[in-house]
């Protein structure tokens, strides 16, 4: 009788340790889709061939982003800009792999 009721427990047990598993599965996805954004200064450049970009130097680290939705009024050369920024974790092919593809929001202008 105590060993079928250890058999029992015990098989309750795995089987809500299975069941946390998934659980922890499916939290652990939706932190991997989950976005950030962040907040930057950058200068725009526009690279014959990799189109318009941005330029930020965070402390000692020179970024490249390529915004995908970037309005035409900031899309100047030399124009300093403030924007938010939410990546979409590819880079642009070929020799403008330095490009980080990124979506903009909240942009402005900086004198």
């Amino acid at each position: 009788m105590i060993v079928a009721f250890a058999f029992v427990a015990f098989g309750t047990m795995q089987s809500c340790k299975t069941t946390k598993v998934v659980e922890e599965t499916e939290t652990e996805e939706v932190v991997l889709t989950e976005t950030t954004s962040e907040r930057y200064l950058g200068e725009v450049k526009i690279d014959g061939s990799c189109g318009v970009v941005i330029h930020v130097i965070q402390g000692d680290v020179l970024r490249y982003f390529s915004p995908t939705n970037l309005e035409e009024k900031y899309a100047k050369e030399g124009m300093k800009i403030r924007f938010t920024s939410v990546s979409s974790g590819k880079k642009l092919p070929g020799e403008c792999s330095i490009y980080e593809i990124i979506e903009v929001s909240e942009v402005s202008a900086v004198r």
